[in-house]
């Protein structure tokens, strides 16, 4: 499943040290979020926190394939499955927000070609 990343909001958590909540789109048009924690409460590094802030502060319009679920009823992405997905890229976040808006609006193909309709 491809996830777009839309946004992302700098918070406070309750330790004091900031984190980042991403906002994502899947190709299927659901939003899911992830949280990146570039310094955990007990003082150590989030091994790929870099990463997702290249990521999520990039000009491009970025697209991640792979991504995995740490709770999908919840639809929160597993940050850490970052190191394992495969990623593609807009020029800009604009052009990526118009081809995603193209994509929920245009209607799913069928196959009915009205062939066997027999009203």
């Amino acid at each position: 499943m491809k996830h777009y990343v839309i946004d992302y909001e700098i918070r406070e958590s309750k330790y004091g040290n900031e984190y980042y909540e991403v906002i994502l789109v899947s190709d299927e048009f659901e939003q899911h979020k992830t949280y990146v924690y570039p310094m955990l409460p007990n003082g150590k590094k989030m091994h790929n926190a870099q990463d997702w802030i290249d990521v999520i502060k990039s000009k491009h319009g970025i697209v991640l394939d792979g991504l995995k679920f740490k709770d999908e009823k919840k639809g929160i992405i597993n940050a850490d499955s970052l190191k394992n997905c495969s990623g593609s890229y807009y020029e800009t976040r604009d052009e990526m927000f118009d081809d995603l808006m193209n994509k929920m609006n245009t209607p799913e193909p069928t196959n009915n070609n009205g062939l066997f309709d027999f009203g």
